[in-house]
């Protein structure tokens, strides 16, 4: 019987160490997971932060910075839901605060300034493609309408279009500056044919094209004139070779 009472103890210590070692993995595996989640809202927030500090070099939409902001709020809630402190709950305020701020605000002027320098355009696009990412997902959540994604997608398809057509009007300029003629008609046939396989341009795109095709106009009317020019010269060494051989007269 005494035998049979230490045999059930240790059976009843065995399964308690048991239950104690997977309840402790269990509250690891829960505090593991907690990181993980805080990890990535705060990659999310560093990621839109960033972007966000640009907004003075990039054409954002109110809109867009709604939608950002939006983001922020968002993975501070998430970070809030699993471990919650003041200073989240401030921010929460704060941001909460700063959308509403944007809501009221009057609309941004969206309007394109060409960049000033490679490393300006390279760092615009590099942010606008990310940002066609984070809206993207941003839609796939449902965190903004289709209508909201198509649009601002659109401008920031566009708006990369331009930054590259800047570059390309500054490569144009370069080869008129050395007299490269053949590659600025080169260049400008480019920048025409893509303008035209196009499905939409603005104003400012429009703008564009109809300077390209003047300028190639005339290019290509100057290439016209020095021909005829040359033609004409050729003519008249020609006469002046006919005069000089032609039998002399005698008076």
């Amino acid at each position: 019987m005494f035998f049979a009472v230490i045999v059930f103890i240790i059976i009843i210590l065995v399964f308690l160490i048991i239950a104690y070692m997977i309840y402790s993995d269990y509250q690891v595996q829960q505090e593991m997971d907690k990181k993980l989640i805080i990890s990535r809202q705060k990659n999310v927030i560093d990621e839109t932060d960033d972007i966000l500090m640009n907004v003075t070099q990039i054409p954002f939409s109110n809109r867009m910075i709604i939608i950002l902001q939006n983001r922020i709020l968002n993975a501070l809630q998430i970070i809030a839901s699993v471990q919650s402190n003041m200073q989240v709950q401030q921010r929460i305020t704060d941001m909460s605060a700063q959308i509403e701020n944007t809501k009221s605000s009057p609309s941004r002027d969206s309007q394109f300034i060409p960049p000033g320098n490679p490393d300006q355009s390279l760092k615009m696009i590099r942010i606008m493609r990310r940002l066609r990412k984070i809206i993207r997902i941003e839609f796939n959540r449902g965190r903004i309408s289709k209508n909201d994604f198509v649009d601002e997608d659109k401008i920031l398809e566009v708006n990369i279009y331009k930054i590259q057509f800047s570059n390309l009007m500054k490569n144009i300029e370069e080869a008129h500056m050395n007299a490269q003629t053949g590659t600025e008609r080169e260049l400008i046939r480019g920048g025409l044919n893509s303008l035209n396989k196009m499905q939409f341009r603005d104003a400012w795109l429009e703008s564009l094209k109809d300077h390209l095709q003047e300028t190639l106009d005339n290019l290509n009317a100057e290439a016209e004139r020095k021909h005829e020019q040359e033609i004409a010269n050729e003519k008249a060494k020609e006469s002046d070779i006919d005069v000089l051989f032609m039998p002399k007269k005698k008076w």
